[in-house]
């Protein structure tokens, strides 16, 4: 940067034209963001090189797939154009979903190679290359957010930012390692994910600091509840809560592989309102039957299942599960004095009304049972 400032202030017709990780921030730099090639192009691009090899190009959908696979970046489509030579595309994008390093070229290839910078010759060597120029905290915050499987808001992203540092995201985002879209949200590459994956698994310690951090944001977008009572449903916050869910999901899992039990159990108390949507009440039900499983409190277990019972209507409504809650409901309140028995009592109750009312059957002893539920 030093260098072409210099030479621009020295020279008044000189024009520089530069690739770089990141902006140099000179005066009169314009920036041109370069973006992943659109399907369109990315599919000429690799037909084109394997027409030049002789090679048959795949099937539309599994050419897609091996562009997907490197993220319709121009080096990874000419990295894989190269291994096509020596690999059918199905071999190579099976190799591919577990393993970059697929791309990397021959021994011999490697040895007549000279005139390229390391850094260039894998799709993997260029995401270390700029890792490893990361600060240590930088590093962190990517590792962090390669977790989260959905694009991030900038609250999500600065809230897990290392000693609370937001200008680490816009760092990230500086230096092509994350991207943004128009409606503000971070994106990162699969390959990147991918990189940081693997990174993870070779460093537990590294990994558990990971999940540590998203666990603590988790229980701060969902936090705990320990009754019931008083809980309103407010769509706006389902809503929010809905478009989080895959990444506090992720977080869920991360609580579960570091043992943090009664956190995670409390994160999904929290996401009671995912239980009433009818997309999501699946999943819900899943994590409530695995905090059950987790928890030894008294309480928080009346609070998960009633949580969990909520969601036990209409077409959802599963026989078998409400067996399985009253069970357990019966373990931790053997007196039936808890408010949850009155759930299921009028569940029921309103369940055999239903059916009175079909059938034209006597109400009597559906409506008592409601009265003493209500009472």
């Amino acid at each position: 940067a030093d260098s072409c400032a210099e030479l621009i202030d020295r020279g008044a017709q000189v024009r520089i034209l530069a690739t770089s990780r990141e902006p140099l921030e000179i005066d009169s730099e314009q920036i041109q963001q370069v973006e992943p090639l659109t399907t369109e192009s990315a599919r000429d691009l690799l037909v084109d090189r394997m027409t030049a090899n002789d090679l048959t190009p795949p099937a539309p959908d599994v050419l897609d797939q091996l562009i997907q696979a490197v993220d319709a970046l121009p080096l990874g489509i000419e990295l894989v154009g190269s291994r096509l030579r020596t690999m059918h595309a199905e071999e190579l994008l099976t190799a591919l979903a577990s393993d970059q390093s697929a791309l990397e070229p021959r021994r011999r290839s490697r040895r007549r190679e000279t005139s390229t910078p390391g850094r260039h010759r894998t799709l993997r060597s260029v995401i270390s290359w700029s890792y490893e120029l990361l600060d240590p905290d930088e590093q962190s915050l990517l590792l962090r957010l390669s977790r989260l499987p959905a694009p991030t808001t900038r609250s999500t992203a600065r809230a897990l930012a290392p000693h609370g540092d937001a200008e680490l995201v816009e760092e990230l985002d500086a230096k092509s390692l994350l991207s943004r879209d128009d409606d503000g949200r971070y994106r990162m590459l699969q390959s990147i994910r991918r990189f940081c994956d693997d990174r993870l698994d070779a460093d537990p310690a590294t990994a558990r600091e990971v999940d540590d951090a998203l666990v603590d944001w988790a229980l701060v977008e969902s936090p705990p509840i320990l009754t019931t009572a008083g809980a309103v449903f407010d769509r706006q916050r389902a809503r929010e809560l809905d478009e989080l869910s895959p990444n506090l999901r992720a977080a869920l899992a991360a609580a579960g592989r570091l043992g943090r039990r009664q956190d995670r159990a409390g994160i999904v108390t929290g996401l009671w309102m995912l239980g009433i949507d009818v997309d999501a009440r699946r999943w819900y039900d899943e994590a409530v039957a695995a905090a059950l499983d987790d928890t030894d409190d008294p309480a928080l277990s009346a609070v998960l299942i009633a949580m969990s019972f909520q969601g036990q209507v209409g077409d959802h409504a599963d026989q078998q599960r409400q067996q399985d809650l009253s069970a357990r409901l019966d373990r931790i309140d053997p007196t039936g004095s808890s408010p949850v028995r009155a759930m299921f009592v009028i569940g029921e109750a309103v369940s055999e009304m239903v059916a009175a009312r079909v059938f034209e059957l006597p109400m009597t002893d559906v409506r008592t049972k409601l009265s003493d539920a209500v009472r």
